[in-house]
C-alpha cells in the first residue's frame, strides 16, 4: 500500500486535536470537537478548510469556454469575468465524477479547483497541488 500525502496544515492539524482518516491517498482531517461544536464555531465565528490537497486544472484560448461548457453542468457564459460557480463534472453517461469551482478570469481563460477525488488522479508538477493546464484554439 502506498503511503499516505499530507498536507502542508498536517502537524498543525494533529496539534489542534484533529481526528485523521485516510481518504483518496490523503491523511486528512474529519472532525476536531465534534459535529455539534464545529457547526456552532462556524455558524458563529468562522470555519476553515485545508484546500491545499486539491487539485487546479485551467483551461485557456478561444474554446475554453465552449470546453469547460461541456465538461460540466452549468454555463459559465453567464459568468463576467471575476466570477465563480459551483457545478459538477460528469462523464458521458451523466456519472458525477466530482464537484467543483469554476472560475471566468476572463472569457479565454477559466480556472477550476478540483476535489480530492480527481487531485489524486490528475497530472502533477507538486505533491500537495496537482496542477494541469490545457489550451484550446484554432
Amino acid at each position: 500500500m502506498a503511503e499516505l500525502k499530507r498536507t502542508p496544515l498536517y502537524d498543525e492539524h494533529k496539534a489542534l486535536g484533529a481526528r485523521i482518516v485516510p481518504f483518496a491517498g490523503w491523511e486528512m482531517p474529519v472532525q476536531y470537537a465534534g459535529i455539534s461544536a464545529e457547526h456552532e464555531a462556524v455558524r458563529t465565528r468562522a470555519g476553515l478548510f485545508d484546500v491545499s490537497h486539491m487539485g487546479e486544472l485551467e483551461l485557456s484560448g478561444e474554446h475554453a469556454e465552449a470546453v469547460v461548457n461541456y465538461l460540466v453542468t452549468n454555463d459559465l457564459a453567464r459568468l463576467e469575468s471575476g466570477q465563480a460557480m459551483y457545478t459538477c463534472c460528469c462523464n458521458e453517461q451523466g456519472t458525477i465524477l466530482d464537484d467543483l469551482i469554476v472560475y471566468k478570469r476572463r472569457p479565454t481563460r477559466s480556472w477550476s479547483c478540483a476535489t480530492l477525488r480527481t487531485a489524486t488522479r490528475s497530472p502533477s508538477t507538486s505533491p500537495r497541488q496537482p496542477r494541469t493546464t490545457a489550451s484550446f484554439a484554432t
